[in-house]
């Protein structure tokens, strides 16, 4: 695959930003915006008991003494938002975060084999680390404890690091399952089915892990087939699509990519592996170079745009035969940009403009997300934004006069280094899958990825969260 480094060169409603409407990515499905809510059932604080590597802004707020946040004003401003959204005619689907979720579920979510699941939760069990329902004893006696059993247990450094993550979750309350942007990246197959490629994080980066059977199960309770990749991801927090054409009779997306501190730009050659065998548009990366890898550690705190991911009917050849500046000059007829000033390595800037008509300038120089936004669609096709209420005045102007209608909110999610954006994702209206439904389905992929569940636990785990996901979102349709 080609990639297209910019230093090297001179309708769905979606998280941000695009939206698709054509047939040509979609196959007929809807997708709808899904703002992150944090379920009613879970009244702990959430706290951070570490920035995670390669966020700085995270870092940066926690040494300021922003180390978590009140999960009641987080829940209040979940419901804020949701309620702005509405009243601006854009039509919604909660995403329920993973802070309620069980401890089991956190472990099983780190993809380890059946006898380290076993050996942890037999080892915890008999510590009195775990209550009869499988609760973590939360206390500073127990959190050592837990740590030195880990430290001993017989697995992989990997697998350790994985499992220090975990222990971070169940101490902290989950704090970071508020940002669920990077949760997986949804494609549409030529069988009109909906995959999910589920995020994969490196060993570092656990306490994320820790949340991926919520994500699953979500989407499942969506229709949404979970596909496990291999190599490490962090699905739409970075790659953005702009605009849909074919090389030959094979159809691609332009997109944006990063390289950051938090983007590996490895797993698009498995994504579109995977892409190609479903009949889904292949990524074609642009992969921008920003100038501090940690501040702009996702694509979201870099750029948001918005934009409709047409059929633009362009066809070259070859990959060779691929003119950038044809499918920039019909991305500018709908495409409009946000982005962090002096976010970009020069002179890259000039080149990103030919994309974006306009290309709004944000300062993050006292608010390090303020590309960090949400331009959306209406339902009746009005342009809309959620802005955070540190936005500067002559910005809010200059989005004005590109006639956005401003939605602004405070975020109250003190300490994670993300804001708006990254507190949304995207999700269909179609009917629930089974752990049958999806096994059966992962087949189709044999001899193309190492498509399983990973484990027994995983399964179990799997099955009760997609019935206490069930039980919440009814609760939330009668509330």
């Amino acid at each position: 695959m080609t990639y297209h480094y910019l230093n090297s060169i001179l309708k769905r409603n979606i998280h941000a930003g695009s939206i698709f409407n054509s047939h040509f990515i979609t196959k007929g499905k809807t997708f709808r915006l899904a703002p992150a809510k944090i379920a009613s059932t879970y009244t702990e604080d959430s706290k951070y008991n570490r920035p995670l590597p390669g966020n700085s802004i995270q870092a940066n707020q926690q040494k300021l003494g922003e180390s978590g946040y009140s999960t009641k004003s987080v829940q209040i401003t979940c419901q804020t938002i949701l309620k702005s959204y509405k009243e601006n005619g854009v039509t919604t689907i909660p995403w329920i975060t993973a802070h309620d979720q069980r401890a089991l579920t956190g472990l099983a979510s780190l993809r380890l084999s059946d006898s380290v699941n076993q050996a942890i939760i037999e080892t915890f069990k008999s510590n009195d680390l775990l209550t009869k329902n499988d609760k973590f004893l939360v206390n500073q006696s127990a959190i050592n404890r837990a740590k030195e059993i880990i430290l001993n247990i017989n697995c992989s450094t990997s697998d350790k690091n994985r499992l220090f993550g975990w222990l971070n979750t169940l101490s902290s309350g989950y704090s970071d399952s508020v940002y669920i942007a990077n949760a997986d990246l949804k494609v549409v197959g030529k069988n009109g089915k909906i995959y999910g490629l589920i995020a994969n994080y490196s060993d570092n980066h656990g306490e994320r892990s820790a949340e991926e059977i919520n994500t699953v199960a979500q989407l499942a309770y969506h229709g949404v087939y979970p596909l496990f990749l291999e190599s490490e991801n962090e699905g739409l927090a970075n790659l953005k699509e702009l605009i849909g054409f074919k090389i030959g009779d094979e159809p691609y997306v332009l997109c944006l990519g990063i390289n950051s501190a938090r983007s590996n730009t490895n797993c698009i050659e498995e994504i579109n592996k995977i892409c190609k065998h479903i009949g889904a548009p292949q990524f074609y990366p642009i992969i921008l170079e920003p100038t501090d890898h940690e501040k702009f550690y996702h694509l979201d705190c870099l750029i948001s745009f918005l934009t409709e991911v047409i059929d633009s009917k362009i066809n070259f050849k070859s990959k060779n035969d691929v003119d950038l500046s044809i499918l920039f000059e019909a991305c500018r007829e709908k495409a409009i940009g946000f982005i962090a000033e002096k976010g970009l390595m020069a002179p890259l800037e000039p080149v990103i403009s030919k994309i974006f008509q306009p290309l709004i300038q944000l300062n993050t120089e006292k608010n390090p997300l303020a590309a960090n936004i949400v331009p959306i669609y209406s339902d009746n096709g009005k342009k809309k934004i959620m802005l955070t209420t540190k936005q500067a005045y002559n910005e809010e102007k200059n989005i004005m006069d590109a006639n956005f209608t401003i939605m602004n909110h405070t975020n109250h999610t003190k300490g994670g280094g993300g804001s708006h954006l990254c507190m949304t994702n995207i999700l269909p209206t179609e009917p629930a899958l089974s752990i049958d439904d999806i096994k059966k389905e992962l087949e189709n992929f044999e001899g193309i990825s190492n498509m399983t569940i990973p484990s027994n636990l995983y399964e179990e785990e799997f099955k009760q969260r997609l019935m206490q996901l069930g039980r919440l979102k009814k609760e939330d349709l009668n509330n």
